[in-house]
């Protein structure tokens, strides 16, 4: 850590020391390890272009479960770029909150039913 975030293509190496012998699938690891890395090391992980020598450590359960990434790129970001991205997806972020409230309330609005008493403000 201390860098800053990649801008452009990656390539992405990892070794994975998983904590116990169970089996896992490894796409599905290196699916949560790029959603974790981004706006740490990249942008987003579709700058993720290549895998170079992505694979479980043999035997090397319990030993410190760890996942150890190299990654190559083109250029990096200024930080103020990175600050950018993080306030445009929290912007995006509130916006679809909003969107699927308003969802919701005409949602309930339509099912609740009006009869023609309450339409004239009488008692239903």
């Amino acid at each position: 850590m201390g860098q800053r975030a990649l801008k452009g293509r990656v390539v992405l190496s990892a070794t994975l020391y998983p904590p116990t012998l169970q089996e896992s699938d490894l796409g599905n690891r290196l699916k949560v390890l790029e959603d974790a890395l981004e706006l740490v090391a990249y942008f987003n992980d579709k700058q993720v272009r290549r895998y170079r020598d992505v694979a479980f450590a043999e035997g090397a359960y319990r030993k410190m479960a760890r996942v150890e990434v190299v990654l190559e790129g083109q250029e990096w970001a200024a930080p103020a770029e990175v600050d950018a991205e993080r306030v445009r997806r929290a912007e995006q972020a509130r916006k679809r909150r909003t969107t699927l409230a308003r969802n919701r309330a005409a949602k309930m609005l339509r099912l609740l039913r009006v009869t023609p008493a309450v339409r004239r403000g009488g008692v239903a």
